[in-house]
């Protein structure tokens, strides 16, 4: 089994803190859509004979192209692979491009699950982000995608913002939690260099929010969400019982996927594969391979990689899987350092699993990187 993710690189006007790839310009929107159909054909064999279990349609935006244009991609998936199976086909969305009549069309649509890109309800802090919603849209919105049938909706939110109080962290929380959706992400601003927060952290404009502010807002959102009977099954990720986010999962388990589309990543269990952040680029190359880097990956990476991952879940690491991966020598070195980070109480083990405790999970990066190869 195996997803697809592709990436839509247009938005309409470009939010603060993103580092993603994307233009606010969309003169070359169609041509884009013809070349991400013909990239699919193109790249048919990069995972074999899986059959595809999910899709993933991101950005950017993907709001800008019509459910008509959204399903001619998922068109195109379906002549190229097995998709009889299909599990989950996710569309990312900003609250501002869901009209009602959109939203209808989209449930038309091969599309089943809604990811919507909220951020906030406080008006004050969605302008000081540039988003182009409000507080009362991106309720609305919600209320409206439920209206017309989607019963698997996820989120986004974000804490750890300049000026941000708890109590507004609080306040974010809860109306998340009234709307009544499935499934919620939830992320720590992190001020990229070339992003507008970026210069302006550089110029002295912007001071990052202290980090005891953000562990103690990540502890408000943990406790809050898991009392709603949310399970924290990775470090971002919130959902509901039998919502987990199937395509994401499928990162987090090591399962193969292809990207298509400037700047999409790929992964077949061998190699990565990522074309080239360029509009213009991306178009000249994507024919002929040339808008593709390469990453041959050693066994060295592959750990690590195995570890990075599932150090990330709820689940954490499977001593038999690891051993049957990478054998009894192999397990007894991440033994030493996981006896060390159990002492520190930063690890537990439990019915032969190793795990970071999802109250830790703030932290994990400096957990995981001491097992590394």
């Amino acid at each position: 089994m195996a997803g697809i993710y592709i990436h839509t690189p247009f938005c309409t006007q470009m939010c603060y803190y993103c580092d993603f790839f994307s233009s606010a310009s969309l003169t070359q929107k169609k041509i884009i859509l013809s070349a991400i159909i013909h990239e699919l054909e193109l790249r048919r064999d990069y995972l074999g004979d899986s059959s595809i279990d999910t899709i993933y349609i991101g950005g950017g935006t993907p709001s800008v192209y019509s459910a008509e244009d959204l399903q001619s991609m998922i068109n195109k998936i379906g002549t190229l692979w097995n998709i009889s199976n299909i599990k989950e086909i996710t569309m990312e969305a900003n609250p501002d491009d869901l009209t009602p009549d959109y939203l209808l069309k989209l449930k038309d649509s091969s599309i089943n699950r809604l990811s919507i890109g909220i951020q906030s309800f406080d008006d004050d802090l969605l302008k000081f982000m540039n988003r182009r919603h409000n507080g009362i849209e991106a309720v609305n919105v919600v209320k409206s995608a439920q209206r017309v049938g989607f019963d698997n909706i996820t989120i986004d939110l974000m804490y750890g913002i300049h000026g941000m109080s708890n109590d507004m962290w609080i306040n974010t929380i809860k109306q998340a939690l009234d709307l009544g959706v499935q499934h919620i992400s939830a992320y720590h601003l992190t001020i990229e260099p070339k992003t507008v927060f970026g210069i302006r952290e550089k110029r002295g404009e912007l001071t990052p929010v202290d980090e005891s502010v953000g562990a103690e807002q990540y502890d408000i959102l943990h406790n809050m969400l898991e009392a709603a009977g949310f399970d924290h099954y990775e470090v971002s990720n919130f959902a509901k019982r039998d919502f987990r986010a199937k395509h994401n999962s499928s990162y987090w388990s090591g399962s193969k996927y292809l990207g298509v589309g400037p700047s999409a990543h790929s992964f077949n269990g061998d190699s990565r594969e990522w074309n080239i952040s360029s509009l213009d680029g991306y178009l000249k190359g994507y024919a002929d391979g040339s808008s593709l880097e390469q990453e041959i990956l050693s066994d060295i990476d592959i750990q690590n990689e195995y570890v990075m991952t599932r150090f990330r879940t709820k689940e954490g690491v499977s001593l038999k899987d690891f051993t049957n991966k990478f054998g009894l020598e192999e397990l007894g070195r991440i033994e030493t350092v996981a006896n060390i980070e159990i002492n520190n109480g930063r690890l537990i083990e439990e019915n032969g699993f190793y795990k970071i405790p999802t109250s830790k999970f703030l932290i994990s990066d400096s957990v995981i990187c001491n097992f590394f190869k």
